[in-house]
């Protein structure tokens, strides 16, 4: 997504809060080039804007990231069942989904982040708040294509839990995250 008039370019990682962004961005009425498309294609794409426009991302843990992909799939009916099966969580995570690719290769150019800013799912109010301010957008963001389900823990086991580290290792490692086990909570 690309705003000339507030010179902004918007490199829309899936399942990381994104469709929430857009919508808050729709009054600049921005350019959609294409859905997701990644950082370094912006940069190959169109250089002189690339390194001109304040550019960003958001990025989630990948653990998370998997699951509620997994759901918002479910929910749009791409599996036969409607609750949460195990085995197809599993193919799911290594088939990578309905988003295969990983978070690093969206915002980097393979050695290194490309964008200006990577905000984090995690501190989406803080970080949301940042960008909005740069961009004199209000700083509240309305969550909207929200999965439902409980926090991502209570549904891996090691060999799921193993499956997105083999699948998204750079995402865990370039992005700093780990595991939280929260199901006791």
């Amino acid at each position: 997504m690309i705003s000339h008039s507030h010179k902004f370019i918007f490199v829309h990682v899936p399942r990381c809060g994104g469709i929430s962004m857009r919508y808050a961005l729709r009054r600049f009425k921005p350019r959609r080039v294409r859905f997701h498309m990644p950082a370094s294609e912006w940069k190959k794409t169109d250089p002189p804007r690339f390194n001109d426009y304040f550019t960003f991302s958001f990025v989630r843990n990948p653990w998370d990231r998997v699951l509620s992909d997994y759901f918002w799939h479910l929910r749009e009916g791409g599996f036969k069942q409607k609750d949460f099966n195990r085995e197809d969580f599993l193919k799911h995570i290594k088939t990578g989904g309905t988003h295969p690719w990983s978070q690093w290769w969206m915002v980097s150019d393979g050695k290194k982040v490309i964008v200006d800013f990577v905000g984090k799912f995690e501190n989406i109010n803080e970080d949301w708040a940042f960008v909005a301010k740069k961009l004199g957008l209000p700083q509240t963001l309305s969550h909207r294509n929200k999965t439902k389900h409980k926090h991502y823990s209570h549904y891996y086991d090691e060999e799921t839990k193993k499956a997105v580290v083999d699948r998204f290792p750079e995402d865990i490692e370039k992005f700093g995250y780990k595991f939280e086990d929260k199901k006791n909570e």
